[in-house]
Parts: structure tokens; sequence; C-alpha cells
């Protein structure tokens, strides 16, 4: 499994996140991405983010933003067992890709085709590329305090699950 998206839908940190993005924000580098961070309390404004914090404990939420024509190759987390990512420009041209391998040129793949509004409980144990077109791609993006020694996707989507999430 890749992704699981959440039966909560979000409430207020797709609003806040875009009159964000209506601004002048100021962005910095992190990992191959220009991101601009959301304050802790903002974020548990949220009511399935909350449900979340309480269960694992969230560190840090970001908004990170692609540039037109840009690829973030296939690669996995060397962190990250899983995240929660939403998109916060559902209608423009992207695509996130979790691949397994067919070959040593080749891969099989399954697309993340994002909902508004949605949180994904997001496996980035998965190869995964982000292949982006014509304008810049932004994406809210949580993550967790605990690892990929400690925390993995199963055990999100199976709490997620298991508690109507």
């Amino acid at each position: 499994n890749c992704f699981l998206p959440l039966k909560q839908k979000s409430s207020h940190i797709a609003d806040y996140c875009n009159k964000l993005l209506s601004r002048d924000a100021e962005w910095a580098p992190y990992i191959g991405w220009d991101v601009v961070l959301i304050g802790k309390d903002e974020l548990l404004k949220e009511p399935a983010l909350r449900d979340i914090d309480s269960q694992f404990t969230i560190s840090r939420a970001a908004i990170l933003r692609t540039d037109p024509y840009q690829v973030y190759s296939w690669h996995k987390d060397e962190y990250r067992g899983a995240c929660i990512n939403m998109t916060l420009t559902p209608d423009w041209p992207s695509h996130c890709l979790f691949g397994r391998d067919k070959d040593y040129a080749s891969k099989y793949f399954t697309e993340l085709k994002y909902d508004p509004n949605t949180f994904y409980v997001f496996n980035n144990q998965v190869d995964h590329c982000v292949i982006n077109f014509d304008q810049p791609r932004y994406v809210f993006s949580i993550e967790f305090v605990q690892t990929s020694d400690t925390l993995n996707f199963p055990e999100i989507r199976d709490w997620a699950i298991s508690n109507n999430v």
C-alpha cells in the first residue's frame, strides 16, 4: 500500500495555507523543496490533525513548492516512514507516482490523484516521485517526531481506519 485518503476533510488548514499563498510568503530551501513552515498552534486547529497528533506526535508542518517543469526524482525518504500530505493545487497539472521495479530500467506505478481538501497518509518508504508541469505545485505536508525506525505507514493507516479519521 502506498497511500490512504483520510475520511476527515480539511476544515481549516487548507484555507489557512491558501491565504498564505495569496501573500508574499517567505520561502526557504529544504531537501529539494522550497517551504513555508506552518506553526503547530495553527495546525492543531484542524480536527483531523489534532486527532492524529494525539496518537503520533507531529514535529512540523509546511507548504512544499515544486517549480514549473520540475521532477522530484524516484526515491525513498531516508528518515520518514510516513507523512500526511494534502494538495493545495488539485486542478493544476502534476503527478505523484509510487513505483515498484519491473527491471533495471522500468517501474510499474500507481498514481496518487489528490482530491481537494483531503489528507493522505503517504508511504515514504515506497519509491515515489513528483512530475510537475507548467505551474508551481503546492502541497501541505506534515512530519512526525518518530522516524522510519519507529513509525511506519501501516501503523498510521491501520490506526486511521480503526478510529474513523
